[in-house]
């Protein structure tokens, strides 16, 4: 009768454990796309904290902004969202859960963005309308 024994397998000292690879690397992916968001972020508040809300160029241009902003955010996600619920701690877990919620919000805000755009482009051109009426009599002053 054969005996088995349970004695883990001999690797050389340089290489990990096949899980403790895919857990670093997974790691690193992961911190990668929340340091894209982050960075998305940041750039976003910096992009909106000169606000001025009334003036229709300065909207049109930042929903021009915010929207070359989306690559950074959708890689950001996919990098966050990599290997699936594995590997994850209790603070990933919740940042995981949340992300759903969050795309739903960017998502909603950007479909909103749509008919503020079309106002502001109605109003700019109403603006130069107004402007090139008036330009003629400007001269002669």
């Amino acid at each position: 009768m054969e005996q088995q024994t349970n004695f883990p397998q001999t690797r050389s000292s340089s290489a990990m454990p096949s899980s403790k690879t895919q857990w670093l690397s997974t790691f690193v992916v992961r911190f990668a796309g929340y340091s894209l968001l982050l960075l998305t972020l940041v750039d976003t508040v910096a992009l909106l904290v000169p606000a001025k809300l009334l003036d229709p160029a300065w909207e049109l241009q930042t929903i021009g902004s915010l929207v070359d902003r989306t690559p950074g955010l959708i890689i950001g996600f996919a990098l966050v969202a990599y290997g699936g619920r594995r590997y994850r701690q209790s603070l990933d877990k919740y940042c995981f859960g949340v992300m759903p919620t969050l795309a739903i919000v960017l998502g909603i805000s950007f479909l909103l963005m749509i008919p503020l755009g079309i106002s502001n482009t109605l109003r700019l051109n109403q603006e130069i309308k107004s402007r090139i009426v008036l330009w003629p009599s400007n001269l002669l002053i």
